[in-house]
C-alpha cells in the first residue's frame, strides 16, 4: 500500500512560508519514524505556500491564524470534498503561549490515525459497564510541556499503545515514555 499524501498548506498570517517550511521534515520524520511503526499508516508530506493549490487527492494540514471553534487550538475534520483535514491555529497557539509546531503534529498524527473521524474502542470499566474511547492519539499527553523535539521543533507526544480491532493490531511501543500508565488514560498533569 502507498502512503498518503499530505500537504502541508501555510494560510497564516502569523508564520510566513519558511516558518512553515522548515518544521515539516520534523514533521516527516515524526511520521516515519514514531507514527507509522505502531499505527500501520504511513504518509508522505509535501509544503505548500501561500496561494498555490494542494496535489489532488492530498489530504490537507492547513497553517491558519485564528481559531473558528472556541478555545480550540487546532482540530481534525473533512474538506468539502471528503478528504482529511487537520486545522492549525498558529495565531491561536501564539497568543496563548503554546507552539504550534505541537498543533500541528497533533492534528497530523490523529487525522492519520482516524481519518474520517469516526473510530473509538469500547473498553471494559471496572464494576461493569463499557466505555467508549475516540482514536485520540495525542490527547493523553496534548500538553506542550510532554512533547519531544525533531531537529529542534517541538512537537505533540503521542500514544502507542493501539486498541484491538481489525484494522490495527494491538502493540505497544512506550511512545509516551511511561508518562501514561495504560490504555485510555490521561496524563492527571495535563487535565
Amino acid at each position: 500500500m502507498s502512503n498518503i499524501k499530505v500537504a502541508v498548506l501555510n494560510a497564516s498570517t502569523v508564520l510566513n512560508d519558511g516558518d512553515v517550511d522548515k518544521v515539516v521534515p520534523a514533521l516527516q520524520k515524526q511520521v516515519h519514524r514514531d507514527f507509522a511503526p505502531a499505527w500501520g499508516v504511513d504518509a508522505d508530506l509535501v509544503f505548500v505556500p501561500k496561494g498555490s493549490a494542494p496535489p489532488s487527492g492530498a489530504w490537507w494540514l492547513t497553517i491558519l491564524d485564528n481559531s473558528d471553534v472556541a478555545d480550540a487550538l487546532g482540530y481534525h475534520d473533512l474538506t468539502d470534498q471528503g478528504l482529511p483535514l487537520g486545522k492549525v491555529f498558529a495565531g491561536t497557539d501564539l497568543q496563548s503561549g503554546n507552539q504550534w509546531s505541537v498543533t500541528a503534529s497533533h492534528e497530523l498524527l490523529e487525522m492519520l490515525a482516524d481519518p474520517d473521524i469516526n473510530l473509538g474502542a469500547y473498553v471494559d470499566q471496572p464494576g461493569g459497564g463499557i466505555k467508549l474511547y475516540a482514536y485520540e492519539v495525542c490527547d493523553p499527553c496534548e500538553a506542550d510541556a510532554f512533547g519531544y523535539k525533531i531537529f529542534g521543533f517541538r512537537l505533540s507526544r503521542l500514544v502507542r499503545i493501539v486498541p484491538r480491532n481489525r484494522r490495527h493490531p494491538v502493540r505497544s511501543t512506550g511512545a509516551h515514555h511511561g508518562a501514561v500508565s495504560a490504555p485510555c488514560r490521561r496524563l492527571h498533569r495535563c487535565l
